[in-house]
């Protein structure tokens, strides 16, 4: 068997190292990927849960006061929706009477955002209580 001192190319063995290497370190990206987009999809899930449960509580205690009323509420009273995980977000909360209860209503409110172009919404639905005082002028 003949040796060539001045041998040009790759070996085969060279090229397969090369390869394999290439396959892994894609896989690797590919995973860290697709790990950190998820990550930013749970966060953004946990803050529009988090507005959400806010909104709630923003309904309770107005029913609390007798305050609610059929139709829908601003994102506690008047302010502005905070971002979600640095995405803009739409808070809608709408009031509905109960059927079959008097000074009750259903609360529902859903938080909609724009992630990684697909559109992303958290619905929480409540039943809720209107206390309304009854004032007979007696003290």
């Amino acid at each position: 068997m003949r040796i060539l001192r001045d041998e040009r190319g790759f070996l085969l063995l060279e090229v397969l190292f090369l390869s394999f290497s290439l396959i892994a370190f894609s896989s690797v990206f590919f995973a860290y990927r697709l790990s950190a987009r998820m990550h930013a999809g749970n966060k953004a899930r946990i803050a529009a849960l988090y507005l959400a449960e806010e909104q709630i509580a923003y309904v309770v205690e107005r029913g609390g006061h007798g305050l609610l009323s059929a139709g829908s509420l601003p994102w506690l009273g008047a302010g502005k929706v905070p971002a979600v995980a640095g995405r803009e977000c739409t808070v809608h909360t709408e009031l509905a009477a109960a059927e079959d209860l008097t000074h009750f209503y259903r609360a529902r409110v859903s938080v909609r955002w724009d992630l990684f172009g697909k559109k992303q919404e958290i619905r929480l639905e409540r039943l809720v209580q209107n206390v309304v005082s009854k004032s007979d002028g007696s003290r």
